[in-house]
């Protein structure tokens, strides 16, 4: 199959978490940082990108962001960053154990939902979503069949937010940012562009209260990619 060439990101990194449900189906999610300076990572400076967000899993908004309402038998399992700003950049991965930490009923493996991530400016390149994955009873509530409890997301989104501002702070000096890669030239969209474009984040949120399906995180569809 046809492959595209590599596409700078400059300043880029990528954190991807990766997690395990009882099924045995992985997903993911995957977060970007933009360094300030807008050089590339080096493997110590992922090495520390990693080793702060591991420890953000473990303060209140932390888990609420990621743990709270993800079921007691899904477990968070590593955490992989790769240097984008390069071919051949810098990447530095490990494996992490932590299980959710809700009990509830768990719901079928293809519900999510959507968190918007918002940077303050309008258009498809400038925004970007983290579904969430693992869900379990206790975030919908009352909100049934295919809505979710806005007090529960309010602590995802609360957690969210925290991630933001205290990447603000970590080493290198850094912000969590959306990433383009793609753009509308004219009439033709999704064109890839010549490099990538980082801008960083202000918020997060959601657009409504509805449940999301996913195909490819249905059961035993997500050992696909």
């Amino acid at each position: 199959m046809p492959t595209n060439p590599f596409q700078p990101c400059p300043g880029v990194a990528s954190l991807i978490v990766s997690a395990a449900g009882a099924e045995g189906d992985t997903w993911e999610n995957v977060l970007h940082f933009l360094k300030n300076d807008a050089s590339p990572w080096s493997t110590s400076d992922l090495t520390s990108l990693v080793a702060q967000f591991t420890t953000y899993l473990g303060t209140t908004p932390g888990e609420n962001a990621w743990l709270k309402y993800l079921q007691s038998s899904w477990h968070l399992t590593g955490l992989s960053a790769r240097d984008l700003s390069v071919d051949g950049g810098a990447e530095y991965g490990t494996t992490i154990d932590i299980a959710g930490a809700n009990g509830s009923q768990q719901l079928p493996s293809g519900l999510s939902f959507a968190i918007t991530l918002r940077t303050g400016q309008s258009g498809r390149s400038f925004r970007g979503r983290r579904f969430l994955f693992g869900l379990c009873a206790d975030i919908q509530g009352t909100y049934l069949p295919d809505g979710v409890d806005p007090g529960a997301i309010n602590y995802v989104v609360s957690g969210m937010n925290s991630l933001i501002t205290s990447a603000t702070s970590w080493s290198p000096a850094m912000k969590m940012c959306v990433l383009s890669r793609r753009h509308k030239v004219g009439s033709v969209p999704n064109v890839l562009r010549a490099e990538g474009v980082a801008t960083p984040l202000v918020d997060t949120g959601y657009s409504n209260l509805v449940l999301d399906f996913q195909r490819r995180r249905a059961p035993y569809h997500a050992r696909h990619f």
